[in-house]
């Protein structure tokens, strides 16, 4: 496992993390905390949400994300709407949007979808909007 995931055969600026070797066979015997962090891209759906770990039988720590609720799409700001045509994947959409084709789990969100091949249908409108941190709390107003 560790030949197919070692950490330097991903580039550092790919993971928020702070260095730790999340896959290291005995970190308390290498001298590192007892909870690592798991590799979250900076720009994933769960960068922020803090990590969690459980002991295993063995003792070594087991680590996991916490649970991520959706945000209420009433309150994210809507941008804009985006009418999918034939042929078009919720990738794309996003890179146009964006500016990034991983960031479609944005549109999952506003239009609370879990299934994002859902949201590639032709005639479906898909909300746009600004990201969920950007939105709460603020008195947006969009101008075209």
């Amino acid at each position: 496992m560790s030949d197919l995931l070692a950490r330097d055969t991903v580039p550092e600026d790919v993971y928020a993390t702070s260095g730790t070797d999340w896959l290291a066979n005995d970190p308390q015997a290498r001298g590192q905390a007892n909870v690592m962090e798991p590799p979250v891209p900076r720009t994933g759906r769960y960068a922020g949400i803090a990590p969690a770990a459980h002991t295993g039988a063995d003792r070594r720590p087991i680590v996991y994300l916490t649970r991520r609720f959706l945000p209420d799409p009433a309150q994210l700001v809507l941008v804009q709407e985006h009418l999918v045509r034939p042929g078009e994947r919720l990738d794309h959409i996003a890179a146009q949007h964006f500016g990034d084709p991983e960031l479609f789990w944005r549109i999952c969100d506003a239009d609370r979808i879990m299934n994002p091949a859902e949201l590639a249908e032709p005639g479906r409108r898909l909300r746009i909007t600004l990201a969920s941190e950007l939105s709460a709390g603020g008195d947006w107003t969009i101008s075209a």
